[in-house]
């Protein structure tokens, strides 16, 4: 099970969880105000590489999400 212990751990857990469920993108909108700044956004980027995954989490059209 993924333990990341950074502030952004929740976020990558909630990820992690959707992504074994076999989902290629998860829609984030409930962290959405959390992720509006680019310094939090590109942490969580770079956690979620650090941690081995493919892809990442942009905003789209006023959604923000997770996808490969």
């Amino acid at each position: 099970m993924l333990n990341c212990q950074c502030e952004l751990g929740p976020i990558v857990r909630f990820i992690n969880f959707q992504v074994m469920d076999g989902r290629k993108t998860v829609f984030l909108d409930e962290y959405k105000d959390k992720l509006l700044c680019s310094i939090t956004l590109s942490k969580l980027n770079n956690c979620l590489k650090k941690h081995g995954f493919d892809g990442h989490v942009r905003f789209v059209d006023g959604f923000v999400m997770y996808s490969k």
